[in-house]
């Protein structure tokens, strides 16, 4: 599949390179975060044929003998690759499928001759023991999204007819392998982010929370799909699922979308008011 440099993000990694901070690479799974840090490797090795990198996913096959073990012996694992007197650039993708990954990054941290970066697909990663790194200054969180609208025609040359071509972008979204099927029709597209959302609500929702009813939640997703730059409440969310013969109250439909967040699925933009109390206030 093509791939288009995200110069942004990494230049902005190439600010932090070498900075006393844990760079954390967030967002919604399948939006490009492995991809990114691949592409920054490729950078250093092309600035140091010899940069000593340390790369690990424990998703793929040949990591899979790591799953098992704790994190301290991750850490030993990890130490053990370590050149002496140069930096070791050391890469975790999808840490919090590290048990008390938390531990393992400040072990990493503190040792002075290594730079680390991770990469997590849940905001379970920041509202751990993480987001303590993050308030005392010792973590940079870096947001991954889809494509914007200028990577998109980067990425699929459709620059003659950009009415068309953003047309086409609202309908099927800037997920970079959803963009690379939308010349085998869009159909492809749709059930490619089906499996997506399957795949984020079975490992990054149902593992964390308990979902009663999917049929409710699935009525949750759909109703803030239609609401995209509208304000929204769990009450008014409540209410209309109500009047459709769906037995939901409030509190569950609070929770529901907080997990939508967490997947980063959802952003949630507070209400602007000149008045700022009004701000609080949820319609």
């Amino acid at each position: 599949m093509k791939k288009i440099l995200r110069e942004r993000l990494l230049n902005k990694l190439l600010v932090l390179k070498d900075k006393n901070f844990i760079k954390v690479v967030t967002g919604v799974r399948r939006a490009g975060k492995s991809t990114l840090l691949i592409q920054f490797q490729e950078l250093l090795k092309k600035k140091n044929p010899n940069v000593s990198l340390i790369s690990i996913n424990i998703d793929l096959p040949e990591f899979h003998f790591l799953a098992e073990k704790n994190w301290k012996e991750i850490y030993d694992y990890i130490q053990s690759l370590l050149q002496e007197n140069e930096t070791n650039y050391v890469f975790i993708d999808e840490v919090q499928n590290i048990p008390e990954f938390e531990k393992l990054l400040e072990g990493l941290y503190v040792t002075s001759n290594i730079d680390l970066y991770v990469t997590g697909s849940n905001a379970y990663l920041l509202s751990s023991k993480l987001a303590t790194l993050l308030l005392t200054g010792r973590a940079y969180e870096i947001n991954v999204l889809p494509f914007s609208f200028a990577e998109y025609l980067e990425f699929t040359g459709k620059t003659t007819n950009p009415d068309r071509a953003i047309a086409n972008y609202m309908r099927t979204g800037g997920f970079p392998e959803a963009v690379g099927f939308v010349e085998s029709g869009e159909s492809y597209v749709y059930e490619y982010l089906k499996t997506v959302f399957r795949n984020i609500y079975e490992n990054d929702i149902q593992k964390r929370h308990t979902i009663y009813y999917e049929t409710s939640y699935n009525e949750v997703v759909k109703f803030l799909i239609d609401s995209i730059g509208s304000n929204v409440s769990a009450r008014n969310i409540t209410k209309v699922l109500t009047a459709n013969g769906k037995k939901i109250d409030n509190k569950t439909v609070s929770r529901y979308i907080d997990t939508l967040v967490e997947s980063y699925l959802f952003y949630k933009v507070n209400r602007y008011d000149i008045k700022g109390k009004q701000e609080t206030i949820t319609a």
